[in-house]
Order: C-alpha cells, then structure tokens, then sequence
C-alpha cells in the first residue's frame, strides 16, 4: 500500500511540473485561423479564399485579401501583400494560387 501511495504521490508531481509550452493550441484558435474572410473570383479562375492582411498563417500560400484587391502571400507567420491588382479582381486559378485579371 505505502508503495502504490508513493507511485501515485511521484506521478502527480511530475504530471503538475510539465511545462505548459507543451500545450496543444485550443480548438477555438486552429478554428480561428482557418476559417476565411471571404471568397474572391472571377470568370478566369476558381473562387479563392481570402484572409486579412496581417493574419496568422503556416506555409507560403497565396491568396487574396478580403476585398479581392490585393494578392497575399504567409510569409513568417503572416499573410504579407505581395501585389496590387488595382481593383476588385484578384482571382484564384487552377492551382490555388492568386492572380490578378
């Protein structure tokens, strides 16, 4: 008895010492960071997601800002403006990336 006391005393301790960087990031921050703004398009290409300027992102996609004037790229951790289409009309094409009209 004293040594299932003492096992159970000894993993409590090392379970509440566990660095709390280990932690997974919660549901509502991965659902946060996935879902789109909006959806851009045109008659040239596929409808394309569109995120915020400044929003968090992984990878080095593309896409288009919410007002689908302006082509995005994640660049360390964020959707940076790598083009200006200069009006309403940047579009997804057939590999998922942003073009101008």
């Amino acid at each position: 008895m004293q040594f299932f006391t003492a096992a159970t005393t000894i993993a409590m301790l090392m379970a509440s010492s566990a660095p709390a960087v280990l932690a997974a990031p919660s549901q509502a921050e991965v659902v946060e960071r996935q879902t789109p703004v909006g959806t851009c398009g045109s008659q040239f290409g596929a409808p394309i997601t569109a995120f915020p300027i400044g929003g968090s992102c992984s990878g080095s996609g593309y896409a288009c800002d919410p007002s689908c004037t302006d082509i995005i790229q994640c660049s360390n951790g964020v959707f940076v403006v790598i083009a200006s289409c200069g009006g309403a009309n940047c579009a997804g094409n057939h590999n998922g990336g942003a073009v101008c009209d």
